[in-house]
């Protein structure tokens, strides 16, 4: 426990579940459950309001490549969108919490912090085309830099993730 500095409530899953010898398919299992009960629990505060945008963006943003594949940054995008109920009635206490659960679990989580505040700004229709305008620019930036990681000079670094550091890991596609 000493190695690790983040994410501290999935740490002390892992230490549990191996303290008490559980092998990793309970794990994921138990993992699995929390995430989708609190996600769930997330669904139904909506669901007056925003029932089948929550069902949306949970197929199509969550249980596939989260909780079946990354399943810390599925439990996070659990309290997140947990959060956003919260911060959609108001509740700032609930949204931070939230936010600090989301952390303990994907260190990440930490990002969504301004949201409660950014969530009470009034945007224009003009305001909204500009941001969108440098979203799409940011994006159209990084997908080219990430060409650049393909480059010659960058090759032996790619190859020594892909051939040596990650080849020695006989666990990490055990989930």
């Amino acid at each position: 426990l000493s190695q690790y500095r983040y994410e501290i409530l999935y740490t002390l899953f892992n230490s549990l579940f191996k303290t008490l010898g559980f092998g990793y398919q309970f794990f994921i299992f138990v993992f699995s459950l929390i995430t989708t009960t609190v996600l769930l629990y997330a669904i139904r505060k909506f669901n007056k309001r925003y029932l089948y945008l929550s069902f949306l963006i949970y197929f199509s943003y969550h249980f596939l490549p989260y909780e079946m594949n990354m399943i810390r940054q599925g439990m996070a995008a659990s309290w997140i969108f947990l959060g956003f109920y919260y911060s959609s009635v108001g509740n700032l206490k609930k949204y931070l919490l939230c936010i600090l659960m989301a952390f303990m679990f994907q260190s990440i989580g930490i990002i969504f912090l301004p949201f409660y505040w950014l969530n009470r700004i009034y945007w224009t229709k003009k305001w909204l085309l500009i941001l969108l305008g440098v979203c799409v620019t940011i994006y159209l930036t990084f997908s080219f830099l990430s060409i650049v990681s393909y480059l010659p000079i960058f090759q032996n670094n790619v190859d020594y993730y892909v051939n040596d550091y990650y080849s020695q890991m006989e666990s990490t596609s055990y989930s």
